[in-house]
């Protein structure tokens, strides 16, 4: 009797099983994988580390086919759409609310780089709008 309970209790728990956003990660960037709660650690610009970031947040989400980024911290905030072109790993971002629309930042394309738990997006577009030699650099949160 034992055994049995152990063997449906095991079952049970590979059909619940859900992927670790290491898993998700694993072959690249993707939708499922860039979802979720990101930490701006840092700024770099032409390779060198430039600032430590605290107090700043990305949420990328997709709910039912809408994908939607958020952006905040202690000095702006923003929000809009982005879709993800997995080919040329770039995001396109359409900024609608916040401090993007001041700057005349409304659409905007970004290349990306994704190691692990690791995201890098290059011209920095969220936190200051720096030239394309700047990086954000990300810590994903689950």
């Amino acid at each position: 009797m034992l055994c049995l309970c152990a063997s449906l209790f095991a079952c049970s728990d590979d059909k619940d099983s859900v992927p670790t956003h290491a898993e998700l990660c694993a072959g690249g960037p993707s939708v499922q994988c860039l979802i979720g709660k990101w930490k701006l650690e840092s700024i770099e610009r032409n390779g060198a580390f430039v600032e430590s970031v605290s107090n700043a947040m990305l949420i990328l989400s997709n709910d039912d086919g809408e994908m939607w980024y958020e952006f905040s911290s202690d000095r702006i905030s923003h929000e809009g759409t982005w879709q993800l072109n997995v080919a040329d790993k770039t995001i396109n971002l359409g900024c609608f609310y916040g401090d993007c629309l001041i700057y005349n930042i409304e659409d905007f394309k970004v290349e990306l780089d994704l190691k692990g738990d690791v995201l890098r997006v290059h011209g920095s577009p969220f936190y200051d709008y720096a030239p394309s030699s700047s990086v954000e650099k990300y810590i994903f949160r689950p």
